[in-house]
Parts: structure tokens; C-alpha cells; sequence
């Protein structure tokens, strides 16, 4: 939303933005990011000295209990075997400890929000790879002997995942839950397992550049190209995180009823559930900003554009974050329990991996030399 005013004779235009807000005076755009520390400090302890320091220490508690929870399973872990799946289950304590670092930062100051978004960003992106490496490894341990050789455990994931015959194994959300009925079924092949882990490793690739990329773009380019360009990028880090949820779907459905005994139901649902909930109160806070926020607060308030609440909102969704970051630590730590460590000796990732790609090389032989003999034929 754009407004228009003239002062003292000069054409001023304010314009909200997601990450700021754009003033435009005589043709030059500038992007205010928020107050800076003092600054801040200063106008919320005197204009709402109560809310401002219930939500710092709010916050504060709340990254305090998640740094210490996020401390307590990496130790319980540390006494498991040592191996790859303790390795992987340690990794997946980054995500909420991400999190409750960029809730703090964006408490303690509103222009650390663009940073925040980043760090989440990333930290997601990692996860979901750090996730669907632990289902290649722990479906190597479920489908193949111990010290199998390394073709024996690619031909061992395949036989195991098409026991029960063909299957409509690409029909799974996001994009096609509502079409299995229409979707052909198909014996699951190991180059079709390898894609599938492609589309996660792309959005890793990719949130890492863009993500970097975005936030020089708004701290270095004009006003009006750096709004443009992040959200040209925010629209390609969006199809590419779909894309990645599409892959682990695929990997998800293929290996849910041989992996049951695993809960990988509630590993995947222990990462992505937050997330969702961030989106929902992300709307909610929002509207709850701007119905009730009492008008003469300054605190978060561009007094250019007193109608703005997007700084007074990121400072709110970053006090529920920093609560929520406890409640991502709690449920990481049951759905990737230091019990399966105890009880699993696996083989790493690029092990299984490449097992895969020589299984898939051996399927694409032979389909050549069956269309060869047909054409022969």
C-alpha cells in the first residue's frame, strides 16, 4: 500500500513493504529497514515500557530453555555408539537451534529481521536434507543384511520397497495427492530414487545462494530493484522448497510401510509442522496488529507512516518463535530418539548413494539391451 503527502512542498510517497518500508521523496527511493539498537531501546522502554520488556524476557527465557533442551539431547546422543545415524540425529538439533537464534536477534533489534529470514531459511533447507538422509541410511538398515557389499545394499532397497508390486509412487502431495487414480503404478527403480533426492538437494543448493543473494540485494541495490528482486527470489525459493517437499513425499510414501517401525511419520511432521504454524500466525498476528495496536504507540513506528505495524509484527512473530523454538526442540528430540541410535549400525549417505547410481546404471544396461534384442526382433 502506497500513500502520497505533501510537505513543505515536496512530493513524498511511503509505501509498506514486507521487509520495510519504501519512502520515495522527489524520485529517490530509500528503504528504511527499522530503528537500530539505541534507538529502539530507547522509544519502546519509554512508550511501552511494559509489552517491550514482557516480550524480551519472554523471549530471552524461552531461547535460554531451547539452547539448554538442544545441549541435553546432543549429550544423550554423544553417549549412543558413535556412527552416521548419531551423527545425522546431532545435525537435526541445528534447525530449532536456528530458530531461537533469529528470534532473539530480531527481539533485540527489528533490522536483524532480514537476517533472521535467512538463517530460518537455511536451517529449514538443512533439515529437510539432514532428514532425507537418515531415510536412505536407515533404509539401507531395514532392507539389507549387515556388511552387505555395496551393489547388494542398492539391490536390496529396491527389492524391499517393490515387495509389495507396483504402486503409484508419484502421486503425493504437494502437487498430486488428489491424483493416485489416474497416476499409471509402477515397480520403484533406483534412478527414480535418485531423483527424487535431487529435488531436496536443489533446495539446499539454491536457498543457500539465494537466500545470500536476497538479503545484498536489499542492503545494497536501489530501493525499487532490491524490492523487485527479492521478490523475484522469494517466488523461485518458494517453487523450489515445493519441490523439495515433493521429493521427500515421494521418498516418504515409497519407504513408509517397510520404515514403520522408524516413525518417520513423525520425523517429517517434527520439521515441517512449525514451519506451517508460522505462516497461520504470521496472518493472525497481523490482523491482530492492526485491529487493536493503540494508535499513539510509537514504539515500532515509523513516524514517517504511523499506519505501518510491520516492524511492531516482526518483533511479535519473533517473541512466538523464540516460545515455539522450545516446543521444535521437544519434539525433534522424540521423533529422532537416542533409542534408534543404540540400536542401529548404518551405512553413511554417499554409501548408500552410490550403491543407487550403480543399481541405476545396471537398469538403464539393461533396458538398452532389451531394446536392442526388440529391435533385432
Amino acid at each position: 500500500r502506497a500513500q502520497a503527502s505533501s510537505n513543505d512542498k515536496r512530493n513524498v510517497v511511503v509505501a509498506m513493504t514486507e521487509h520495510g518500508v519504501l519512502h520515495v521523496e522527489d524520485g529517490t527511493a530509500s528503504l528504511h529497514l527499522g530503528p537500530r539498537v539505541g534507538q529502539f531501546f530507547q522509544e519502546c522502554l519509554e512508550d511501552n515500557k511494559g509489552p517491550f520488556l514482557f516480550s524480551l524476557v519472554l523471549g530471552t527465557v524461552s531461547v535460554t530453555v531451547t539452547f539448554g533442551l538442544v545441549i541435553r539431547q546432543i549429550l544423550r546422543l554423544r553417549q549412543a555408539p558413535a556412527g552416521f545415524l548419531r551423527q545425522s540425529y546431532s545435525r537435526m538439533m541445528v534447525m530449532p537451534t536456528a530458530w531461537a537464534v533469529s528470534a532473539i536477534l530480531t527481539l533485540v533489534c527489528p533490522r536483524s529481521a532480514l537476517l533472521s529470514e535467512l538463517i530460518r531459511g537455511q536451517s529449514e533447507a538443512f533439515a529437510l536434507y539432514q532428514f532425507m538422509q537418515i531415510l536412505f541410511m536407515i533404509l539401507s538398515l531395514a532392507s539389507t543384511p549387515e556388511n552387505s557389499s555395496e551393489e547388494a545394499i542398492g539391490w536390496g532397497v529396491i527389492h524391499a520397497l517393490n515387495d509389495g508390486g507396483p504402486k503409484p509412487h508419484l502421486a503425493v502431495p504437494p502437487f498430486f495427492c488428489c491424483c493416485v487414480p489416474c497416476f499409471p503404478r509402477h515397480l520403484m527403480t533406483a534412478k527414480l530414487l535418485l531423483r527424487a533426492a535431487f529435488l531436496v538437494r536443489q533446495y539446499v543448493v539454491l536457498e543457500f545462494l539465494i537466500s545470500i543473494f536476497g538479503l545484498w540485494v536489499m542492503t545494497s541495490a536501489p530501493a525499487h530493484l532490491a524490492l523487485k528482486m527479492k521478490s523475484w527470489s522469494a517466488v523461485v525459493l518458494k517453487a523450489s522448497a515445493m519441490t523439495a517437499v515433493y521429493g521427500l513425499f515421494v521418498l516418504y510414501k515409497s519407504t513408509h510401510d517397510l520404515l514403520h517401525d522408524w516413525r518417520t511419520t513423525k520425523k517429517f511432521i517434527s520439521i515441517k509442522f512449525v514451519i506451517g504454524l508460522t505462516l497461520v500466525q504470521g496472518m493472525l498476528v497481523s490482523w491482530l496488529m492492526h485491529r487493536f495496536r493503540p494508535p499513539e504507540s510509537k514504539c515500532l513506528i515509523d513516524p514517517t507512516e504511523p499506519e505501518n505495524h510491520e516492524w511492531a509484527i516482526e518483533h511479535c512473530i519473533a517473541m512466538l518463535i523464540a516460545v515455539e523454538s522450545v516446543i521444535m526442540v521437544l519434539v525433534t528430540s522424540s521423533a529422532f530418539p537416542v533409542e534408534e541410535v543404540r540400536l542401529a549400525k548404518t551405512q553413511p549417505f554417499a554409501f548408500v548413494e552410490m550403491s543407487l547410481e550403480q543399481v541405476r546404471d545396471g537398469e538403464l544396461a539393461y533396458g538398452e539391451v532389451t531394446s536392442s534384442d526388440s529391435a533385432d526382433e
